[in-house]
């Protein structure tokens, strides 16, 4: 049984992204809160789960009925979606690709369909909040379950307050939990954008147009990463095939 002051690691860029068993990647806490934490968040690096945090916030409104404004998906999202994700982390984030050993090959494959597969759940979201906007079709119960999950183990009443407890929550040590690898101007920039971001109310000039108009554009953009980002998944699915099964 466990106790409860019991501690282990947290790879902030999972493993299966390729993230590396090193200082710079890993946070210690209390196994409950690790556990709680992807029970809440599922298994991706930072800048995947705070775009998911901010586009699962569309729909989202204060008690004076305001939302997030355009500007902060604009800014946001343009900062987090960068050619390469890799670039916004620190050097030493990712495990080194060494020779084309089998194990390497299987590693590789493995990592390629957990970023597919994000990316596809990514695209999804965008798309199930697209709907939401422009024909209002109420978001599928598992989404709207997951941002109210999301936002009980941030403790957070906005989408605001959810990524910047993210991006500032420190371990006992006063570490960076879960944000700990990323470019320290990275999360200063997205802090500054958070810190101005004012709610309004989306029917003021055009504001829920505008938002509609930015998801349809990173939408395109996702679908632009998924071909720069994602080797070929059909060859890597032989090497997947290839291992044996287990009994």
């Amino acid at each position: 049984m466990q106790a409860a002051s019991e501690t282990n690691e947290h790879h902030c860029v999972p493993r299966s992204f390729d993230g590396a068993h090193c200082e710079g990647n890993i946070s210690r806490m209390l196994i409950t809160e690790h556990d709680r934490f992807h029970q809440a968040t599922g298994h991706a690096p930072p800048d995947f789960l705070l775009r998911r945090f901010l586009i699962g916030s569309v729909g989202w409104k204060d008690h004076d009925n305001r939302s997030l404004p355009p500007g902060t998906y604009e800014d946001v999202l343009r900062l987090l979606t960068p050619e390469d994700w890799r670039t916004l982390y620190q050097d030493g984030t990712f495990i080194e690709t060494h020779g084309h050993s089998k194990g390497e090959s299987l590693r590789r494959a493995k990592a390629a369909f957990h970023l597919a597969w994000y990316l596809d759940r990514e695209r999804s979201l965008s798309m199930d909040q697209i709907g939401l906007l422009e024909i209002h079709k109420l978001l599928p119960y598992g989404a709207v379950e997951e941002m109210r999950g999301i936002s009980r183990f941030f403790k957070g009443d906005s989408p605001q307050a959810v990524m910047r407890t993210f991006l500032c929550d420190t371990a006992e040590d006063d570490s960076l939990k879960w944000a700990r690898p990323m470019r320290e101007d990275v999360r200063q920039q997205l802090l500054i954008i958070l810190r101005h971001s004012r709610p309004e109310h989306l029917a003021d000039k055009g504001a829920s147009q505008r938002i509609f108009d930015l998801l349809l554009d990173h939408h395109a953009r996702l679908e632009e990463c998924a071909r720069i980002w994602e080797p070929n998944l059909r060859d890597l699915a032989g090497v997947l095939k290839r291992q044996p099964q287990k009994p």
